[in-house]
């Protein structure tokens, strides 16, 4: 590693900020981004304000989970660097946060799951977005998702109104919080 990109990765790790970091050391900020990127270590806000649409969208998902559970304990700055199976750790239960918008062309929505990752989470919390602007702001749907329900499928494809099962585990953003306490409380 470049004696600059160990540089720039110290300084990201204190101060907590890409521009921050970028002033301090100089590092180019498309650069830093590439550098905190490959190495695990973004952050969801600067992903949300330098990220493709995608990891833009992806981050506001982990910022709406994180405001419905202030508990969670964030894996890729808590935990491990560049965690590969999931998101947050709410008291010993493995979350991955999933976002999706709906397909222009089927109107389905879609996410991959952790099957060909060495570490899977205990559940995934789904966020579909319901305006067609993709904007979790403008209303989405919940859903909490076992990974052993979907454990054989690499995607999953949600139509609306279908009469998949994995509908039943529809929630609703105010209990989540509440229905995840209760699941750690059961182990």
């Amino acid at each position: 590693m470049s004696a600059a990109r160990e540089k720039l990765l110290a300084a990201y790790a204190r101060l907590g900020n890409l521009r921050a970091a970028c002033a301090e050391t100089g590092a180019a900020p498309y650069v830093a981004y590439i550098w905190c990127r490959k190495a695990g270590v973004l952050k969801a806000d600067d992903k949300s304000r330098y990220g493709s649409q995608a990891q833009r969208r992806g981050a506001s998902a982990e910022a709406e989970f994180k405001r419905l559970v202030p508990a969670a304990m964030p894996a890729n700055s808590a935990l491990v660097k560049n965690c590969p199976g999931f998101d947050f750790d709410v008291d010993g239960i493995l979350v991955d946060v999933k976002y999706s918008s709906r397909n222009k062309c089927g109107g389905a929505w879609r996410f991959f799951t952790a099957r060909h990752k060495p570490l899977a989470p205990d559940l995934y919390v789904v966020f579909f977005a319901t305006d067609p602007g993709g904007d979790l702001a403008d209303g989405y749907r919940l859903l909490l998702i076992p990974h052993d329900f979907v454990s054989d499928r690499s995607v999953i494809n949600l139509q609306p109104n279908s009469g998949s099962e994995l509908w039943q585990l529809e929630v609703q953003p105010e209990t989540l919080s509440g229905l995840l306490a209760t699941t750690e409380a059961a182990r």
